[in-house]
């Protein structure tokens, strides 16, 4: 799907995968962001900030506060008990600030608090770290059902049974490379020191 297009009608309604009815039928989500941070750990201050930025390179006409009321339902959809989250993030996708250094600090924290939900698993993987497995943009994967990808024009929705496959085993290095707990508590708690 190509985003400007599909921008032509607001931001609201892009992307069938992250969905509501999507959120709602998924039990486990994986996903893996090497540079942002998923919208569901984000905090209002940090999705203003995104959102401002697609609708200029986009050209699309501001819906900002029906796409923030319709995140925030899709976030409580997914950070509820019954469901599970496995979140791997590259380190730059911590350290990418977005606003104010306030306003950094307050989603790093709030990342950390999400990540304490006993249904959340959150690693980041160091930049420094030895890698092994190469995935140049994030994805997310819904149970076995289906992959999204976005790219800066388009959004692409994988759902052959192999390829998605291919992209849970992908996941699964991505999270063996990842520090967790302790140490990935550490590194956020050094990046708001530092802001």
């Amino acid at each position: 799907m190509e985003w400007a297009r599909a921008a032509r009608a607001g931001m609201r309604r892009l992307g069938d995968l992250h969905s509501i009815t999507t959120y709602q039928r998924t039990t486990t989500f994986r996903i893996h962001e090497p540079a942002v941070l998923p919208g569901i750990v984000q905090t209002e201050a940090y999705q203003r900030r995104m959102l401002a930025w697609w609708y200029g390179f986009l050209n699309a006409p501001d819906d900002t506060e029906a796409v923030l009321a319709m995140r925030a339902q899709r976030t409580a959809v997914a950070l509820h008990p019954s469901k599970r989250i496995a979140i791997v993030l590259g380190e730059q996708a911590v350290r990418t600030r977005r606003g104010t250094p306030e306003e950094h600090a307050d989603q790093l924290s709030h990342l950390m608090s999400v990540a304490r939900s006993p249904y959340v698993s959150v690693g980041i993987i160091p930049a420094d770290a030895q890698r092994r497995a190469i995935a140049s943009i994030g994805f997310w994967i819904f149970d076995e059902a289906a992959v999204a990808l976005e790219t800066p024009t388009a959004a692409i929705k994988v759902t052959r049974p192999n390829e998605i496959e291919l992209y849970v085993e992908l996941f699964n290095q991505l999270q063996a490379e990842a520090i967790y707990g302790h140490d990935a508590r550490r590194l956020i708690a050094e990046v708001i020191a530092r802001l």
